[in-house]
């Protein structure tokens, strides 16, 4: 039994590793997820980084909510309800012009999620 499984294991992983991409689409072995760092910009795709700049950017703690889902065989950016709110009260932080009072203002929006 053990070998079987082995065997459909291999199997698939090699179907999967050898398996043509179509432009635009994502194969099942591909990754999907987001392909920025920072931002509220959310980029989808297969080019997820390995690692991130310590950098930091008005309502980074946002992307915590935010979903990369593959649909209809394209990697798809999934607004979530949460990203949706806590986009919004970043943006309203992000209109007062001083830099300091726009990361207190995002320091209340964290206290909402």
């Amino acid at each position: 039994m053990k070998k079987v499984l082995f065997v459909i294991f291999m199997f698939l992983f090699v179907l999967g590793c050898s398996s043509q991409q179509n432009p635009g689409n994502i194969s099942i072995s591909s990754k999907c997820g987001i392909e920025n760092c920072h931002g509220l910009d959310i980029k989808c795709g297969s080019n997820v980084p390995e690692a991130c700049t310590m950098e930091y950017m008005l309502g980074d703690f946002c992307r915590q909510f935010a979903e990369c889902k593959v649909i209809n065989g394209n990697c798809r950016f999934v607004e979530t309800a949460n990203f949706t709110e806590c986009k919004a009260c970043v943006d309203e932080c992000a209109k007062i012009g001083d830099g300091n009072d726009a990361f207190a203002c995002e320091n209340d929006c964290r206290k909402k999620f």
